[in-house]
């Protein structure tokens, strides 16, 4: 098994800088860049005569692992080039009437939102929650939820709040009133336990905390969602909506971040973000900072709000402290590679700064 100081030798900018913005883009280790061209190595470069089972097998592989990791099937695993076209797909594809509706909570993120709005010139109705309490918020999208609600959509971690959903008991309650749930899993992937049981579409790309590439988007259809599906799109592929051929060496660079975590421990991963998250939130408060994200609904980021965000986001980087400042919010997003040290040093200069 691979240590957290052994990881942090690994991921050499983390000596460079303190690095809190993996909720924007992960960090590649040392040696990453290897992986990809394992694709041409193993598998192109014999072309079609034994280069296919190549890659094919990688991606049968892939499915499996994830399937493992999100408690669902390989069967149901299927790969785009982002997250955005997976939820245009089943905008276009989902079997949905005039009257019906689309519930989701105010202020997600646009690529999941903006996909659905066409449907309202088809009499569709788009509901916007606005959660009043990030502490409430599963029971607030659970109670806008009725006899016309069609599709749940949601994110697994919200990407300015940092709240995250819990996806059983928001499946559940869905499926207790016939109600389709589809989730966002990009702020999760890579951060926090996945289960995706009561699921009906999930999808996460790559390239933020689990450690993969651009252009590659990991996405689940549970079976019994397929009846609700009429594919707007049709390729040569051998699944039903899976009508194009995957990126492959993308997913050389993801089967390679999945031995990482193994190596590491995906429950020593998830604990080492819990306890950053939590020391960070100890940290903000003692500095009299409002925190929104929920201690007990959270994974890698924490969020607050703050009349100087952008100035506070520009003056860290000098420092070549690296967080976000979205929407309003900044947005502080430690993974496994960080340290409570980095964290301690963030905190004594975001008060000299306040």
């Amino acid at each position: 098994m691979k240590t957290l100081e052994q990881v942090r030798k690994d991921f050499s900018f983390v000596n460079e800088c303190i690095y809190l913005d993996s909720a924007t883009t992960g960090l590649s280790w040392d040696g990453q860049a290897d992986l990809a061209g394992g694709f041409y190595r193993e598998a192109k470069r014999r072309g079609y005569a034994g280069g296919h089972s190549v890659w094919a097998a990688k991606e049968e592989k892939i499915k499996d692992r994830l399937a493992g990791l999100w408690r669902t099937k390989p069967g149901e695993i299927y790969f785009y080039s982002s997250t955005t076209e997976f939820v245009n797909l089943i905008a276009y594809s989902l079997k949905i009437e005039a009257g019906q509706t689309i519930v989701m909570a105010c202020g997600e993120y646009p690529a999941i939102v903006k996909p659905w709005q066409f449907l309202v010139n088809g009499g569709v109705g788009l509901v916007f929650v606005d959660i009043s309490n990030e502490e409430y918020h599963d029971e607030e999208l659970i109670k806008a939820i009725d006899e016309r609600t069609k599709l749940v959509v949601v994110s697994h971690v919200q990407y300015t709040t940092g709240t995250k959903a819990d996806l059983v008991k928001l499946g559940k309650a869905c499926h207790e009133k016939g109600t389709l749930l589809f989730v966002d899993g990009t702020q999760a992937f890579g951060a926090t336990d996945t289960d995706l049981s009561e699921v009906d579409f999930y999808v996460a790309s790559t390239f933020k905390w689990s450690l993969g590439a651009f252009g590659l988007g990991v996405a689940m259809i549970k079976e019994t969602a397929l009846d609700d599906l009429d594919p707007a799109y049709c390729g040569y592929g051998g699944a039903r909506m899976q009508y194009g051929t995957p990126n492959y060496p993308t997913l050389w660079t993801l089967d390679g971040a999945l031995d990482y975590f193994e190596e590491v421990g995906w429950d020593k991963v998830y604990d080492q973000v819990s306890a950053l998250t939590d020391h960070l939130m100890d940290g903000l408060r003692k500095l009299g900072i409002d925190v929104l994200t929920p201690r007990n609904a959270k994974a890698g980021i924490i969020s607050f709000q703050h009349e100087k965000g952008a100035e506070i986001e520009t003056e860290m980087a000098k420092r070549k402290i690296y967080f976000a400042y979205r929407d309003g919010f900044v947005r502080i997003a430690p993974h496994f590679y960080n340290t409570i040290e980095d964290i301690d040093t963030m905190l004594g200069a975001l008060a000299e700064m306040i």
